[in-house]
């Protein structure tokens, strides 16, 4: 296949590299003078090399940041992103800076990260050659691309080779997570609230009703109230029935009027004999 044809099979995007090259941990020397060289195997002509620091306790600290233009290609009946990678190769200074030793390197696939937020990855480093003692060394950056010029339909591909995903501090939660936290929250404050209810049930019973105990619970509350009606209701329609002779005598004597009666004397004689 022609240069031609395979070229009117894909399109070409044009993004805005934004690469921050963070440090370098778990070196496996106490001292010396790491920098590292980033270029591009593809999609452009970027060659930069980062500054010179020394080992502090097994870790490096560039903290540099690296602009650049890269072209990337997609197919046109997927729009998945073609591979373009850009190594970094750590090495470090020997013979008082007039040589190098090349310590590793990471591949650093950039159309993983196209069109995307912010990214930080941590890539083991790989060795040149397969006699050399490996390392556990972990090179982090940061990585925000942009498209410049092209086509904004694309896919990015899934991530691929020896790195470690990590987030960014300050992102937002997914909606889903929002979501279930904010449902948690709902139904947290909403138990909280029936709880309150319930107490509040249980003191306005315990304040009317002193001399019983203070139930445990909502139900037990409510059946002692009842319980305490039927008997107020029970003792009033006892007292309501309830006779006293005496006050029945006195008042019988008052409405029979015996003083006005012609025998008075005779009931007075037999009051007075018993």
């Amino acid at each position: 296949m022609s240069l031609s044809v395979w070229k009117s099979s894909k399109k070409q995007i044009k993004f805005l590299v934004d690469l921050h090259l963070e440090e370098l941990s778990s070196v496996p020397f106490v001292s010396g003078v790491i920098f590292a060289k980033l270029r591009l195997l593809n999609g452009g002509n970027f060659r930069k090399v980062s500054d010179r620091e020394e080992i502090v306790e097994h870790r490096v600290c560039w903290n540099s940041h690296f602009e650049f233009e890269c072209k990337l290609t997609a197919t046109l009946t997927t729009g998945i992103l073609d591979p373009s990678y850009c190594r970094v190769s750590v090495r470090r200074e020997a013979q008082g800076g007039k040589s190098f030793q090349k310590l590793g390197f990471a591949d650093i696939n950039l159309s993983e990260f196209a069109g995307g937020t912010p990214q930080s990855r941590s890539y083991l480093l790989e060795e040149y050659t397969s006699s050399a003692r490996a390392n556990n060394a972990l090179l982090r950056i940061t990585i925000s691309m942009k498209v410049k010029e092209g086509d904004f339909c694309f896919k990015v591909p899934l991530p691929t080779g020896p790195s470690y995903l990590e987030p960014i501090s300050g992102t937002e939660k997914p909606d889903s997570e929002e979501g279930q936290t904010e449902k948690e929250s709902h139904q947290g404050e909403h138990s909280r609230q029936s709880s309150s209810s319930d107490s509040g049930v249980v003191r306005e019973m315990g304040s009317e009703y002193g001399s019983l105990e203070r139930p445990s619970g909502r139900n037990s509350a409510l059946s002692s109230a009842v319980t305490l009606d039927r008997e107020k209701v029970g003792s009033s329609r006892v007292d309501s029935t309830r006779v006293d002779p005496e006050n029945l005598i006195d008042e019988l004597l008052r409405e029979s009027n015996l003083e006005s009666c012609p025998h008075a004397d005779f009931w007075a004689r037999v009051e007075f004999r018993q």
